[in-house]
């Protein structure tokens, strides 16, 4: 169940910390097949007005060196479940809305909106901001691609649904 943002206005603590019973995670563990790149989803799979906003993520490249780059698409590319699944951060909250899918691509699908290099030096690439990655309403997909052909992709994303 969503939402009203509450307090509005200006506040110090941050939506995630807020909102964290409505926090969601899912997880993925991914190796394209040959010559394609590697995508994790999250599909906001709602048709009731409800707004997903990504607010963290974190992943593993399966190479020395390489780029994720975090997307926007309308729609959904489709794919399989995630590896790990997905599930609420506060167990017993309600579930909420979004998809979280995994896939092989051909080339980018989506539109870029940030890219984080990776020197796999044993630390992941995180989002390092306090606010929400992005705005997905319904029908809309965030994608995380690893800008490699054939690299793997492993990590999860955190989102929380709110009414907007």
């Amino acid at each position: 169940m969503a939402g009203k943002r509450k307090p509005l206005g200006v506040y110090s603590r941050s939506t995630q910390d807020w909102f964290v019973r409505r926090m969601q995670v899912g997880e993925v563990n991914f190796t394209p097949s040959s010559g394609n790149l590697a995508i994790a989803v999250l599909f906001n799979n709602t048709n009731s007005g409800k707004v997903l906003y990504p607010v963290g993520f974190t992943f593993h490249l399966g190479a020395v060196n390489g780029d994720i780059r975090i997307e926007t698409y309308i729609g959904n590319p489709g794919g399989a479940a995630a590896t790990f699944g997905q599930h609420m951060v506060d167990p017993t909250a309600p579930v909420t809305a979004g998809l979280v899918l995994q896939q092989s691509v051909p080339t980018c699908i989506g539109q870029h909106l940030w890219d984080f290099w990776y020197n796999n030096n044993g630390v992941p690439i995180s989002w390092p901001y306090n606010w929400p990655i992005m705005r997905l309403p319904s029908g809309c997909s965030m994608i995380v691609e690893c800008g490699s052909f054939n690299v793997a992709l492993a990590g999860s994303i955190c989102w929380i649904e709110l009414d907007d």
